[in-house]
């Protein structure tokens, strides 16, 4: 019986002694070891972010409301290559004045055959959850394969 209360007591020891490596760690590595991961996520992050939307030079020139639908005007460099072309799609996120969301708006990137560095295009969004007079802004994202690769926001109402 008495080898039984020794290991008991043992065993408590190892417990305490885990216990407070634990705590210890989680008190002062644990947030240095969460703040190296922040960092080094953040400047991944911001070596990526909006890269490929300007890569491709997406830029809303203009938005006309009517009286059930927007049309956004956009223009954007000329890829020259149609089956580069015909793998992305442009999505227009649209929100109101109060920042609600209204909805999306897709248009895959046409393949054209021209020598124009840069392509001018209109975007006719139709299916709203708001009036198009409650528009304030819109966000453009490059979707490939229904995977949204990038976001970037875009000025208010011209």
């Amino acid at each position: 019986m008495n080898k039984v209360f020794n290991g008991f007591f043992w065993g408590i020891g190892f417990s305490i002694a885990f216990a407070a490596a634990m705590t210890i760690w989680a008190l002062t590595a644990q947030p240095r070891t969460e703040a190296i991961f922040n960092e080094s996520y953040n400047a991944v992050k911001s070596d990526y972010e909006f890269s490929f939307v300007n890569a491709l030079g997406i830029e809303k020139i203009s938005s006309t409301l009517k009286e059930d639908h927007i049309i956004l005007s956009y223009k954007m460099i000329n890829l020259k290559s149609s089956s580069q072309a015909s793998l992305y799609t442009i999505r227009f996120s649209l929100f109101s004045k109060d920042g609600d969301f209204m909805g999306n708006c897709d248009n895959p990137i046409p393949e054209l055959y021209t020598d124009n560095e840069l392509i001018y295009l209109t975007s006719k969004c139709v299916d709203l959850l708001k009036a198009p007079k409650e528009f304030g802004s819109s966000a453009i994202s490059v979707l490939r394969n229904r995977d949204q690769l990038e976001f970037k926001l875009v000025n208010e109402v011209d």
